[in-house]
């Protein structure tokens, strides 16, 4: 589903926190099980934001969100629990300058020279952590194909543990549990499934 409120220049203001409700609760009753939420806010969100995205939590639906770009604390709505942080890496692994940082940090994604559609179906090359978020969400979906039955708690198990760990060891500021791959997420699940561990399609 491609849910839209912010304005033509990708943006929006308090009077549309409503709009981001209504776009939540949209996605929940109509049987999202991934929401990728690459905007941010320069302000702190109501509480009615954040109890949208926990009831969709809720609901079983995993939320993927951003760190931020602007180099320092991570910002909302990445600093909430019930959504999984993603900062943003160049094609070597290493941390984005703009990538903000802090122990909310859950996964890195690709986020550097990103090549996407821009407007009027025009490829466009862009950089951001709103580019690396998506990379986590996929992935996650396609966790979701294999084994239909797993929780976001799961999903975002199986996305940290295969995660390519970088920087320090372990789980860090800047990265959390690593670089999300892809073929390692995919290779786990479809093990646990061999064991009888998870249910398969």
């Amino acid at each position: 589903m491609d849910l839209r409120f912010l304005d033509s220049r990708g943006l929006f203001y308090t009077n549309d926190w409503g709009k981001l409700i209504r776009a939540i609760n949209y996605a929940v009753r109509n049987g999202a099980r991934i929401i990728n939420l690459s905007i941010y806010s320069k302000v702190i969100p109501p509480e009615s934001v954040r109890q949208a995205l926990h009831r969709a939590m809720e609901k079983g639906v995993l939320v993927v969100g951003i760190v931020g770009n602007t180099g320092t604390r991570v910002g909302y709505f990445g600093r909430w629990s019930e959504v999984v942080a993603v900062g943003a890496v160049d094609e070597e692994g290493g941390v984005a300058a703009f990538s903000n940082r802090g122990p909310e940090v859950a996964l890195v994604g690709p986020g550097v020279d990103i090549v996407s559609q821009g407007m009027g179906g025009l490829p466009r090359t862009a950089s951001g952590t709103s580019f690396a978020a998506p990379h986590v969400a996929g992935v996650a979906a396609l966790l979701l194909s294999i084994s239909p039955n797993l929780t976001p708690a799961e999903l975002l198990e199986y996305l940290q543990t295969t995660a390519k760990d970088l920087g320090e060891p372990g789980k860090d500021s800047a990265t959390g549990a690593g670089l999300v791959d892809a073929a390692a997420a995919v290779e786990a699940v479809k093990a646990a499934i061999e064991k009888g561990e998870l249910f398969g399609r």
